[in-house]
């Protein structure tokens, strides 16, 4: 009885011994199960259809009041519908069929991709050495204030932009087709410092 006892208290003092020294070797892993994201979104408000896929997923599904979003999620407020996503104090409005990305959030970044649609965000102040950041496909904007924000984003059609054509001033068209000094003046801004083209002859020198 007693060798029995012995034996068994044994296998639990090496079990305890084996559990201690994964810990140790591996206290990263330990520190990673245990502790959530520093700071998540959370969806507060749903009017109508709101949708969202989860990092790595590639299927949506019906957002539900909340729900916790941290970075590599998508949502998406479809037609008719309205989302407001709260990061701490800061409140972000979703109106119809807007979908934005959480690209990076953490304790001192903020970073969110706006596809496309309208958001409005409110942010009651931004403490030094935090970034709060909204990409669209065009820029990149930056709040470094608090202050009460509305971005908006949106696909064109194409017929609206390629159904006329602009025909180039001729003061910019020198011997049928080379182009003029004021045409270099006018792109610049544009397209910046154009590069240098030389002949063969003077690059073999």
């Amino acid at each position: 009885m007693i060798s029995h006892m012995t034996e068994k208290i044994s296998s639990v003092f090496t079990l305890v011994l084996f559990v201690a020294a994964l810990v140790a070797l591996f206290p990263g892993l330990a520190a990673a199960q245990d502790d959530p994201p520093g700071r998540v979104a959370r969806l507060n408000f749903i009017q109508g259809s709101v949708s969202y896929q989860v990092s790595g997923d590639q299927d949506w599904v019906q957002a539900d009041p909340n729900r916790p979003l941290t970075a590599g999620d998508n949502l998406w407020a479809d037609q008719n519908s309205r989302g407001e996503v709260h990061i701490g104090s800061t409140a972000i409005r979703m109106s119809s069929q807007t979908g934005i990305s959480f690209l990076t959030l953490d304790d001192r970044t903020v970073q969110l991709q706006l596809a496309q649609g309208t958001i409005e965000v409110h942010v009651r102040n931004v403490s030094a050495g935090d970034a709060f950041e909204i990409d669209t496909p065009n820029l990149a904007f930056t709040i470094d204030r608090g202050g009460e924000y509305r971005i908006e984003t949106f696909l064109t059609p194409l017929a609206t932009v390629a159904r006329e054509t602009k025909h180039m001033d001729d003061s910019y068209i020198a011997d049928g087709n080379n182009i003029t000094d004021a045409f270099i003046q006018y792109v610049k801004p544009l397209v910046g410092e154009l590069p240098k083209v030389g002949s063969l002859d003077e690059i073999a020198q």
